[in-house]
């Protein structure tokens, strides 16, 4: 399924979006933007259009990241808080979110610009693919409704597009992303 199916199959006039679909399709569309940046580095485009595509990737990944730990782990914790693959998970949210918070960080001017986005959507890239191959399936494979849950990541998602940097209740998120994912570690190591 591609991104803007996923996206639209959560319509009202269509069965909810499978949550797990539709975190997928948002690393698709993540690995998409760091192909265009590629595409884009290769043709010696500007530093400005390279620099638009990261922070629309800053942007999407963020808002998936924010919704991962909002909405969909806190979903699956009570029910695969005990599995490695969830501990896993967490650790690698985790790691995604410094990888975030350098790629935001980056001077489009530096000379190595161009490598160190590269290098990052490697790490990105791989981050998904754990997800996708390790996580996913044991999260479809448990007693979820990934269907339900699929609704309230849509919602969130949508919220955070409307209104970025909120923390669910309309107020401006003044912990900032990275502070985010600390206390779901802490949550599971606690557990």
């Amino acid at each position: 399924m591609n991104p803007t199916t996923a996206a639209k199959s959560a319509t009202a006039d269509s069965p909810p979006a499978d949550a797990v679909d539709l975190l997928t399709a948002d690393h698709q569309k993540v690995e998409s933007l760091f192909q265009e940046f590629s595409e884009l580095d290769s043709s010696g485009a500007p530093i400005k259009a390279k620099a638009e595509v990261v922070r629309e990737i800053c942007s999407e990944l963020a808002i998936h990241e924010q919704v991962e730990n909002e909405v969909f782990f806190p979903a699956v914790r009570d029910v695969l808080r005990k599995e490695d693959v969830f501990k896993d998970a967490i650790i690698e949210q985790n790691d995604a979110c410094e990888v975030v918070s350098e790629l935001a960080e980056l001077n489009p001017r530096d000379p190595f610009y161009s490598y160190r986005v590269r290098e990052l959507g490697e790490e990105i890239k791989e981050h998904a693919e754990d997800e996708e191959i390790e996580f996913f399936p044991v999260v479809q494979a448990a007693a979820i409704d990934t269907r339900t849950l699929g609704t309230a990541v849509q919602a969130r998602k949508e919220e955070l597009e409307q209104h970025p940097n909120t923390n669910g209740s309309g107020e401006s998120d003044r912990t900032g992303e990275a502070a985010e994912y600390r206390p779901q570690s802490e949550v599971v190591a606690d557990r």
